[in-house]
């Protein structure tokens, strides 16, 4: 007899619970088709063995063993921000569960793998067309690109390898965010945050990419409160070796908003929301704001740029209409490199010469893609 997948949530039910009405009840409000249906919290935000990953991890169930750790403290930490109390072992709580959201949600697993086959595809042109130049053509590399670039060859990569490259980083997320100063979004307005099935959401950059930009992320953790940082803050060291026994470095700023700023981050929630957007009861402006944003989505930017000895290869993360993604590189006109890519916290670049590949510098989903396209 089959054993039936468990519903594992990707999004616990002790953060959605948060944003349910007085009956614990939510309202979702669904980007696909644009209805809306109440919904309890432990239906939705899951997905069958979510928190297993097979064959790429020594440990299949370690994904699902560092949420568990954080989900039954998360009410305790929410309570203690709501009352300007947070110590040590509540940042860890938060930077913990915010980590998961961060890297270790569909949305990220769907970037992860769109990264990774266009970076492959992205390199190997380029190799291609600099073998050539020297005169060191490989024929079956040539066919191959050929197959590629007319659809009868095609890429697919493994999500489940996508997911495992996620989960080993999300301690190195989670000391960053730890370290991060907060700044913590009080809402006493009359316009509630709200969250969605891709919670961490995060402010697009806009077009333009050049120097050190700051990369700002959201996530409302309860209808009156929502954190903000910055990961490009302190990215020279992105790559220590976390120590929780450390206090963190970056300590919490904030207070009251505005109900504009509060509308500000309700758009970037819908925009980043995979499909559902959540709040406590029904809500005609969430609805319109739904139906607005109902295009657009995480998505990735990609550019190859020829230079003298060989190309230039780079990636960001944007929350930008789909339609633009259409024909890769559109859009982002403006795309300097490789200067651009430092303080970017989801872009990666690197540059592929007659003499191989150097690396760019980055971080995220992205560079896990970049990582893996050219191992």
């Amino acid at each position: 007899m089959a054993v039936k997948p468990r519903g594992d949530h990707y999004v616990a039910q002790t953060y959605l619970r948060h944003f349910a009405g007085p009956g614990g009840m939510l309202r979702a409000y669904r980007k696909s088709d644009l209805a809306t249906f109440p919904c309890w919290p432990r239906d939705v935000c899951k997905e069958p063995d979510g928190d297993t990953i097979p064959d790429f991890l020594s440990e299949p169930g370690f994904l699902g063993e560092f949420r568990a750790d954080f989900e039954p403290r998360w009410t305790r930490a929410v309570e203690a921000l709501a009352q300007g109390m947070v110590g040590i072992g509540e940042k860890q709580t938060l930077a913990g569960y915010w980590a998961n959201l961060l890297v270790c949600t569909p949305t990220w697993r769907r970037l992860g793998v769109d990264f990774h086959d266009r970076f492959t595809t992205d390199y190997l042109e380029a190799h291609d067309a600099l073998s050539t130049r020297i005169g060191k053509a490989d024929p079956i590399l040539q066919d191959g690109v050929r197959m590629l670039r007319d659809g009868r060859l095609t890429l697919n990569t493994e999500p489940n390898y996508v997911r495992a490259q996620n989960a080993v980083q999300v301690t190195r997320h989670m000391w960053r965010l730890y370290n991060a100063t907060w700044h913590v979004l009080l809402n006493g307005t009359d316009t509630a945050y709200v969250t969605s099935d891709n919670p961490a959401s995060f402010l697009d950059q806009g077009d333009w990419v050049g120097g050190s930009l700051p990369f700002v992320r959201y996530l409302p953790v309860a209808p009156g409160i929502c954190l903000r940082c910055d990961l490009t803050e302190g990215y020279a060291d992105r790559d220590e070796k976390p120590d929780f026994e450390r206090p963190p470095r970056g300590g919490l700023r904030g207070g009251n908003v505005t109900p504009a700023t509060v509308r500000r981050v309700n758009v970037c929630t819908a925009k980043c929301a995979e499909n559902l957007v959540f709040t406590g009861s029904e809500n005609d402006g969430v609805r319109r704001m739904v139906a607005k944003y109902v295009g657009f989505r995480v998505e990735g930017e990609f550019l190859k740029v020829p230079t003298r000895d060989g190309y230039y290869l780079g990636s960001r993360t944007r929350a930008i209409e789909r339609s633009r993604t259409t024909h890769p590189g559109q859009g982002m006109p403006k795309f300097a490199l490789p200067g651009a890519i430092k303080g970017n916290s989801l872009g990666s670049a690197c540059k592929l010469g007659v003499d191989g590949p150097r690396r760019g510098v980055g971080q995220g989903v992205d560079d896990t893609a970049r990582e893996r396209s050219q191992t």
